[in-house]
């Protein structure tokens, strides 16, 4: 989970990680996933819904 998905693909990005898959909107928020060296994609989120940290 993010505050700012396109923001964080972005850093995400020139830190060299590849991103596996486009934003996509879900309604419910934003989704995208990245890869992590051995392969294995990890999903990552900016919600649209209320969140018990509050934003």
């Amino acid at each position: 989970m993010c505050d700012d998905v396109n923001k964080t693909v972005e850093e995400l990005k020139a830190k060299g990680v590849k991103i596996a898959s486009p934003i996509s909107d879900q309604g419910w928020g934003l989704v995208t996933s990245f890869l992590l060296p051995g392969g294995e994609k990890v999903g990552l989120y900016q919600p649209r819904h209320p969140t018990a940290i509050g934003r």
